[in-house]
């Protein structure tokens, strides 16, 4: 009953033209309620527990770092096949040498490169990763939402499993920008 109520939070969130300010935000002067990707609108100010919001945060951050790519110092690399598999392709935007967004091809069960990890980063460190199966909303480095590729929560996941996984994403985006000379705090 928890989920449902929260995925219908989350699709009501998901369908405002207009975008609302995050509940549990603390609130300021009019440009301040709209939570900026680069730290006013941080996981951490939030309501415990509120999934809806964490949601929104993570869209808004996907879609204003998407929204300022063009201004961003791109840099593109294509890595040798594997065994089984096509070339990878490794993207990352920076800004100031500081990463923005980092896209890594990834390949299908017939190894061709057809699907596509995304992580956004905020003032260096990862915030948001999106990958084929899932996706996450990370603050310091720890999962605090994970949701399905439609940005469902899922909400069985075990402690041990979080952490693993928290461990795993973060070491892939080190390894990915490393490939760049980029490295996260």
């Amino acid at each position: 009953m928890i989920r449902r109520l929260v995925v219908v939070a989350v699709i009501l969130a998901g369908c405002r033209s207009d975008p609302a300010p995050a509940p549990g935000l603390a609130s300021g002067p009019a440009d301040s309620a709209r939570p900026s990707v680069d730290g006013a609108g941080s996981f951490a100010e939030l309501v415990p527990g509120d999934t809806a919001a964490v949601i929104t945060i993570l869209r808004r951050t996907m879609q204003e770092i998407d929204g300022a790519l063009a201004g961003y110092v791109r840099r593109d690399t294509v890595l040798d096949a594997m065994p089984g598999q096509g070339p990878r392709t490794v993207s990352v935007w920076l800004e100031q040498d500081i990463p923005r967004k980092l896209t890594v091809s990834e390949p299908n069960e017939s190894g061709k490169m057809l699907a596509e990890s995304n992580f956004w980063f905020v003032q260096g460190e990862l915030r948001v990763a999106q990958q084929p199966e899932d996706s996450y909303a990370f603050d310091a480095d720890r999962i605090i939402v994970w949701t399905d590729p439609s940005l469902v929560p899922i909400v069985d996941i075990t402690p041990e499993l979080r952490m693993q996984r928290e461990h795993d994403v973060v070491e892939q985006a080190r390894h990915w920008l490393g490939i760049f000379g980029v490295r996260l705090p």
